[in-house]
């Protein structure tokens, strides 16, 4: 897999300080340990099947971004 450019690692450095902007103007602090466990337990509380579900729904509709179905390369 290539390295992503300079451009890209510059995109994606924007939409994450875009976010901890977000989160601190939210109030949130991530460091703070109950927060952090908070956020566990909702991770744990995750059904897999519901996750396996949407990436099923994601792999089937995922053929509109196929190169024959848009023409583009």
């Amino acid at each position: 897999m290539p390295a992503p450019s300079k451009q890209t690692q510059a995109s994606q450095k924007q939409k994450m300080d875009e976010i901890v902007r977000k989160t601190r103007s939210a109030g949130f602090d991530v460091r703070d340990p109950e927060f952090r466990k908070r956020i566990a337990a909702q991770v744990a509380a995750l059904d897999p099947e519901d996750e396996a579900e949407a990436m099923r729904w994601i792999e089937a509709v995922s053929i509109f971004n196929d190169e024959e179905w848009t023409g583009q390369e």
